[in-house]
């Protein structure tokens, strides 16, 4: 070794998060060239820790509805639930969430203001009944700010979208979030201040909530949550208003008037209420593909409502 120079060693990590104990011992004293004899060294051996982390982490986005997907105006309304992982495991991908974006569009895909629908004032994401977010609309844009809204490595934390909708004669909307709209970034670690990349569960880059605007009152409420509907999915919801508790009648008929489904409903309470039906018949068997008539009737009142309803399997 000559004066003042030095030895380099490259090292690579492991793909895992590991704890690395590496140790230098001079095992032979080397000879001090300029008198032959043993060198002198105060140190003989030491040692390094070396903590491998892994600094990659990806925020995975799901959304759920809660309840049905039926919209009365003026009413304080549960959308959906925003559930939020952080995938990172290593105590340096601690993520905060800063900004998320929603587009409101009609069914055909036509953007529609935000401030026609909803009452701005009166929405935001909830965890617990606390408020943890700041709403401000443009256009068809809901955007949504968070102060302190962090996720530790391998939490997950889902919020849940209020909100307050507005008499519309739109028949049925979509709230879109898209993966892209949503603004995170690590604060701790080398990566503190950079953006986290966000996916969603279902590996779609777009998360879509179909809502049904409906009416208030009897007939102006009755409505189907799906419509060409597909019974091998899944059965269908109907809703409708009650003012009072009163005896409902839901029938299904054909085109021609055939009864196809009969069922009496008793004692139904006042206010909102739902109906499912399975696609089958009064037999027991799955109606056949077609356009059939869905009636309701207020025994008590004697008001009835109809829909059309296309079943396609």
């Amino acid at each position: 070794l000559v004066v003042g120079s030095h030895f380099n060693y490259n090292f690579t990590a492991p793909s895992y998060d590991t704890t690395i104990n590496i140790k230098f011992t001079i095992t032979d004293v080397p000879i001090d060239l300029n008198n032959q004899q043993p060198a002198m060294s105060g140190i003989t051996s030491f040692e390094v820790n070396i903590e491998v982390i892994s600094s990659s982490a990806e925020l995975v986005v799901d959304i759920k509805p809660v309840g049905s997907n039926f919209i009365l105006p003026g009413r304080l309304k549960d959308l959906f639930e925003l559930s939020l992982t952080n995938s990172g495991l290593s105590n340096i991908t601690k993520i905060k969430i800063e900004k998320l974006i929603l587009k409101l569009k009609s069914t055909d895909n036509n953007p529609l203001n935000i401030r026609d629908f909803i009452i701005i004032n009166q929405t935001g994401f909830y965890e617990n009944d606390v408020k943890l977010s700041t709403a401000v609309a443009g256009g068809e844009i809901l955007a949504f700010y968070f102060d302190e809204f962090i996720l530790s490595p391998g939490e997950t934390r889902t919020i849940i979208l209020k909100t307050i909708f507005k008499e519309n004669s739109q028949n049925s909307i979509l709230i879109e979030l898209a993966a892209e709209e949503i603004s995170a970034y690590f604060i701790e670690g080398p990566n503190a201040g950079l953006p986290v990349n966000v996916g969603t569960l279902s590996g779609e880059p777009i998360l879509i909530q179909e809502l049904v605007m409906k009416s208030s009152g009897f007939s102006g409420s009755f409505l189907v949550s799906q419509n060409p509907y597909n019974p091998d999915i899944s059965s269908v919801e109907f809703t409708y208003e009650l003012p009072e508790s009163a005896t409902v009648e839901f029938r299904v008929f054909t085109l021609m008037g055939e009864e196809v489904f009969a069922l009496d409903i008793p004692s139904t309470s006042a206010g909102e209420n739902f109906i499912e039906w399975d696609g089958k018949n009064n037999k027991g068997n799955y109606v056949l593909n077609g356009v059939y008539i869905i009636s309701i009737r207020n025994t008590k009142t004697g008001e009835g409502a109809r829909l059309k309803l296309a079943v396609v399997k």
